[in-house]
């Protein structure tokens, strides 16, 4: 990564705000997806607050996947389209699965800092 890019990171849960800050604090790039998108939220992310159930809206689309493959997923380890493919995640309508695979792709794969 240059020294320029910035880490982008995608956060979803009902209330991403705490770890949002945090990973701003770090230097990422934040997109964040909750259930309030209150202003504490927009200052330091780009902000979509999901629709709640009571306004009548509804779903693209929906997409089934373990907690184990997401995170796999929204490190860049695996593409959507694999995991699909191989019954591990399940995209409804199918039409969606590009746009929601692009959604999700990384220029560069994961790394490990750690030293073991």
């Amino acid at each position: 990564m240059s020294a320029t890019a910035r880490q982008r990171v995608l956060l979803a849960g009902v209330s991403v705000r705490a770890l949002a800050e945090s990973a701003a604090r770090a230097g990422c790039d934040v997109t964040a997806i909750d259930a309030y998108g209150d202003l504490d939220l927009r200052r330091i992310a780009r902000t979509v607050a999901a629709p709640r159930r009571d306004d009548g809206a509804t779903p693209d689309g929906t997409l089934s996947i373990g907690i184990h493959d997401l995170s796999s997923l929204i490190v860049g380890s695996l593409r959507l389209t694999d995991l699909v493919r191989h019954r591990l995640a399940s995209l409804e309508p199918r039409d969606m699965l590009a746009p929601v695979d692009a959604a999700f792709a990384s220029p560069q794969p994961p790394f490990c800092a750690t030293r073991f």
